[in-house]
């Protein structure tokens, strides 16, 4: 059990995404930095997708009733146990009777905490297939709020003498001049050919007016070739949407599901993490690039992950017969893929395309 003595400026149970309704209306939600919340699990030894305490700004005050092992992900909102410094992007233990509190920001807007076991509390339900908190709609988390003093949580106990310690030194750094790559469209077209070059050699500023829907950017505005206004469509995350004052609004976590402005870029996923992490008066300058240095930049920070991981990656599939399949590992040696409850990381090459992806064998 953890309970709450100060809830910190904005603190919400978040996992991946609520993703598959945004036909209904209703955002994905999730973790704004879901690179960094990977991160967090993975440290203590969860799955990946395992809700965790998204911490923004000036972080909380907690106890510990029992032993536990966590991991600070993200930003360095300078995290200390009992009064001591803890690693950030490591894995450290908790004694019975700990405060776990946080000094403020130093880098980055987000830290997330990740605790062994998963939070697991009757007062957190399910909805809508994620444990996200979203606060407008008032639903997910904690009773669709941010956390309170008072409050307390559960944790699913584990073993915690079985974990082995772990840090992660490949962490991305944050820092206040955040560089974003971007992929043009879907409508850059309805945009004059000298505002493409001015996104490309302009310094933003993160406003003041920023949130888990949205950055907003001030600096020299884009211009539209004839309307800001299209027919509304879907929205994904990192989109950047023009409104009518030419200044450049990149959609987060829990953005509208359909938007009325024309999208000129969106930040690709490997930058989605520098994204979340930005504070006002950061700058931001963009960088277009192809979808396929986008896909390339994405299967090197998954490949980072790996070392947290404790599965194999495997180069190639040399052998199926019957209920039994032998894989190749990347050192070239046999590795014998018949068990249940193996998971594997996987490639396939076609050509100059690579597509990385987990293989599971549930039964």
């Amino acid at each position: 059990m953890i309970r709450f003595i100060q809830p910190g400026t904005f603190t919400t149970i978040q996992d991946l995404s609520r993703a598959g309704f945004q036909s209904s209306g209703v955002p994905e939600c999730g973790a704004v930095d879901k690179f960094s919340m990977k991160c967090a699990n993975l440290l203590v030894g969860n799955l990946e997708s395992e809700p965790v305490l998204e911490i923004t700004l000036f972080g909380p005050q907690i106890a510990f009733e029992n032993p536990a092992v966590a991991a600070v992900t993200g930003a360095n909102l300078l995290p200390m146990l009992d009064g001591e410094t803890v690693e950030n992007w490591s894995s450290f233990a908790i004694p019975a009777g700990g405060i776990l509190s946080f000094g403020g920001p130093v880098t980055g807007a987000r830290s997330y905490l990740s605790l062994r076991g998963g939070i697991h509390s009757s007062s957190v339900a399910k909805v809508m297939g994620s444990y996200s908190t979203y606060v407008p709609g008032g639903f997910g988390g904690f009773d669709g709020r941010s956390l309170k003093a008072g409050d307390e949580l559960e944790i699913r106990e584990r073993n915690l003498n079985e974990f082995k310690h772990k840090a992660f030194s490949s962490h991305p750094q944050f820092s206040e001049n955040a560089l974003l790559r971007v992929i043009l469209g879907p409508q850059d077209h309805l945009f004059t050919e000298d505002s493409i070059s001015v996104m490309g050699d302009s310094d933003y500023q993160v406003s003041v007016d920023s949130d888990r829907m949205g950055i907003r950017l001030e600096g020299t505005p884009l211009a539209h070739l004839n309307s800001p206004d299209v027919v509304s469509d879907g929205t994904a995350f990192g989109t950047i949407q023009v409104p009518g004052s030419g200044l450049p609004i990149i959609l987060s976590a829990d953005r509208g599901t359909t938007g009325g402005y024309p999208k000129i870029a969106t930040v690709i996923s490997a930058d989605h993490s520098k994204l979340g992490q930005l504070l006002p008066g950061n700058t931001v300058r963009f960088n277009v690039v192809t979808r396929e240095m986008a896909l390339k930049a994405l299967r090197e920070q998954e490949r980072t992950l790996d070392s947290l991981r404790d599965v194999p990656t495997v180069s190639s599939i040399v052998k199926v017969a019957e209920e039994r399949i032998d894989v190749v590992d990347e050192a070239g040696e046999m590795y014998p893929f018949n068990a249940a409850g193996n998971r594997f990381n996987a490639s396939v090459r076609h050509n100059d395309h690579v597509e990385n992806f987990e293989i599971n064998i549930e039964d």
